[in-house]
């Protein structure tokens, strides 16, 4: 079985007018999968609601996260892709809940070793709140043999017929975890992923999962 995680956890300190200080955070995961004409990645984006900066424009207060995402080989930008991650609205003369928010981008790329680059910039605090990610990951679906895909934690789905919805996949919204790690709460553990290429199997065949603790056979 075919495993790839990742969830990074960026902490910036910066000072503020109140002579306070904040961490901004986001949680950063991505998993690859085999698509019906190319193979794909999807990132998955978890911005700290409370950790931003937000700014009033007319009657709307927002805060606005400007994302840089580099995909490399061999020190060659292979794909890039530029975009502003904006919190949901905090309405005046109502009360003021500050929530996280979350975005979700999918990138086809051809099978082969990559590097990532990321960078966070916060809109409304854009001197000192740059944070920048970097990593390696492979992309390797093919149509010879039975293979699964990254395993997708979730919180929770839901069935649809918006095939637009960005967080729409194979006719279900999946609300994402937004890292690896489960506090005491979490009674059940949720997932998603794809098992490819099973006309290549004669007979049946079964899935087995289960949870094992590190260093532990």
């Amino acid at each position: 079985m075919k495993q790839f995680l990742f969830s990074i956890i960026f902490l910036s300190l910066f000072s503020l007018p109140a002579s306070a200080q904040e961490q901004l955070e986001a949680n950063v995961v991505y998993n690859t999968f085999k698509g019906a004409n190319q193979n794909y990645i999807e990132i998955n984006f978890h911005i700290k609601g409370e950790s931003v900066h937000y700014k009033t424009n007319g009657v709307e207060t927002k805060a606005a996260i400007e994302t840089v995402v580099l995909f490399k080989q061999n020190d060659k930008i292979v794909k890039f892709d530029k975009f502003t991650l904006n919190s949901p609205s905090l309405k005046k003369d109502t009360v003021i809940q500050v929530n996280d928010f979350t975005h979700l981008k999918r990138y086809a790329l051809e099978n082969g070793d990559y590097d990532v680059e990321i960078t966070l910039n916060d809109v409304n605090n854009v001197d000192t709140s740059t944070l920048i990610l970097n990593q390696k990951f492979s992309i390797l679906h093919t149509n010879d043999d039975l293979s699964i895909s990254d395993l997708q934690l979730i919180d929770g789905f839901s069935k649809t017929t918006d095939a637009k919805h960005p967080f729409a996949k194979n006719g279900f919204i999946f609300d994402m975890h937004p890292t690896n790690f489960y506090g005491y709460d979490y009674k059940l553990v949720k997932f998603y992923t794809e098992i490819y290429n099973t006309d290549k199997i004669d007979g049946a065949f079964y899935i087995r999962y289960f949870i094992q603790q590190k260093g532990v056979t």
